[in-house]
């Protein structure tokens, strides 16, 4: 990842987590948002022709890690080398498991 994107997408998270905490965060904040998003990525290669497309990707998975927010047990599902679609499935069932709760 190109320094100033990677600044970049720093400055996005601090903005982030500056704007959150007033409150107490119960969701991923840009510390582990970072390392999900390089957990994510990690296992791909990418060849020098899409390596723009793939630091863009990157960014944009930080992002919708702090603003949806994923939660902390799909971040530590991926971070921790679990398979990324088991740990996609089971957040989908917490998420859905949430909604449907009384």
């Amino acid at each position: 990842m190109h320094c100033s994107l990677l600044a970049r997408v720093a400055g996005q998270a601090l903005l982030v987590w500056i704007a959150v905490c007033g409150c107490e965060r119960e969701a991923p904040g840009p510390q582990e948002c970072v390392p999900f998003a390089d957990a994510w990525f990690r296992s791909r290669r990418v060849p020098n022709s899409t390596r723009l497309a793939a630091e863009k990707a990157h960014a944009e998975l930080v992002r919708h890690c702090l603003t949806e927010p994923y939660d902390r047990e799909l971040v530590a599902c991926v971070v921790g080398g679990q398979p990324q679609e088991r740990c996609r499935i089971d957040y989908a069932r917490r998420v859905e498991a949430r909604r449907t709760a009384p």
